[in-house]
């Protein structure tokens, strides 16, 4: 994150150090942490991750639970005010990509859903509407990833596509016009990562 990270044992324990300004620890208090704090969840942590002031993760039971910033609705609870301890946000999620204020999870069965903020609509329901609560992009999806500003879906056929910010045609759409639904941008693709103004494709 930008001023905390997250680190797991060999245990699956997962701890949390730095900034707790936003609640980035996990637990109530604005002290900062110079020694690892136990992130307490009941299930173990099977992925995770540190955003700009928030972090998520998805137990073993396919939870998604996340804490930290939510002034933008990034924490999927419908209203604004930071969490400082682990909330739940969605179950059967297989896969997720977090940005500094935006949030995405494919649920089982590949089902696209988002919420955050809505600049440049990077959350791709087609709108510019900032969402405190889980809004459905899209079906058919295996693989995510995001800048914060400008996001991938690649779908289970190989398609890839893309929307968000676009300033600098890093959406691979020839143009650098933003978009605010997915755009198709290729077929035949297995792989995504997305930079803050520039992407990897890998066919």
């Amino acid at each position: 994150g930008e001023q905390h990270l997250l680190a797991q044992k060999t245990d699956g324990s997962l701890y949390a150090l730095g900034s707790n300004l936003y609640g980035e620890l996990g637990i109530d208090d604005d002290s900062t942490g110079t020694a690892p704090t136990l992130i307490r969840i009941a299930s173990r942590p099977n992925s995770f991750a540190a955003g700009g002031k928030q972090s998520m993760l998805i137990d073993a039971s396919g939870h998604a639970w996340a804490w930290g910033d939510n002034g933008d609705g990034q924490l999927a609870q419908g209203r604004d005010d930071r969490l400082s301890v682990p909330v739940a946000l969605a179950t059967q999620v297989r896969q997720f990509a977090l940005g500094s204020s935006v949030a995405y999870v494919i649920r089982e069965g590949g089902s696209l859903w988002a919420w955050g903020d809505n600049s440049d609509g990077r959350l791709g329901d087609g709108s510019r509407r900032s969402r405190a609560t889980p809004i459905r992009i899209g079906d058919g999806f295996a693989a995510i990833s995001t800048s914060g500003t400008q996001t991938f879906g690649l779908k289970t056929d190989g398609s890839l596509w893309a929307w968000g910010s676009n300033d600098f045609g890093q959406l691979g759409l020839g143009d650098e016009v933003n978009r605010s639904r997915p755009t198709l941008v290729g077929t035949g693709f297995s792989a995504v990562a997305a930079g803050a103004e520039h992407t990897l494709e890998l066919k």
